[in-house]
């Protein structure tokens, strides 16, 4: 399915879900194959049997949520992101979905707030610097951006991508 061969590959799957009916991953792909052909009433269809199977697949829960939010539904979307980092609170896929929710439903103190929590981990996905601070620099808030910008470095940003963030926000660098 990833060669770009989606016409071998539903025959195959739905195969596998007639042969292991009991299989959440034989649902979850058959979801995944319809997400990605664009068919999300089918995909969510097939995503919530996977669901309804394994309810504590951080994997499953995501991929719902990523059909929920295509699909403009933003508030089971979340919903969706939450149960999954109820489970795993370190999965960078259920974050950067929940961090795209918030901001698509326009939800700017979630996101913030999203964005600060994980920024004070560790070690934080680069994403996370990302989205700080070109939200920052789109609200006219230079100094706050730089002080992101000099927190991710402080934090461990590896030094090509804070090249990257420089080369696309070339006004830190007077900062």
């Amino acid at each position: 399915m990833k060669e770009g061969r989606t016409a071998e590959a539903l025959p195959k799957l739905r195969r596998l879900a007639f042969i292991w009916p009991n299989s959440y991953a034989a649902w979850e792909h058959l979801g995944q194959y319809f997400y990605l052909t664009g068919q999300l009433d089918s995909a969510l269809e097939y995503l919530q049997i996977a669901d309804g199977m394994n309810p504590y697949n951080d994997g499953v829960l995501y991929n719902v949520g990523i059909a929920y939010g295509r699909s403009g539904r933003f508030d089971e979307a979340r919903d969706y992101f939450e149960q999954s980092l109820r489970i795993d609170s370190m999965s960078a896929n259920a974050i950067e979905g929940l961090i795209r929710t918030y901001r698509e439903q326009g939800d700017t103190p979630r996101y913030l707030a999203l964005l600060h929590r994980v920024a004070a981990r560790l070690s934080p996905p680069p994403v996370i610097w990302d989205e700080l601070i070109g939200y920052y620099l789109q609200t006219g808030q230079n100094q706050e951006a730089a002080d992101v910008f000099k927190q991710g470095i402080a934090k461990g940003l590896d030094t090509a991508h804070a090249r990257t963030i420089l080369e696309l926000y070339p006004q830190l660098r007077s900062r």
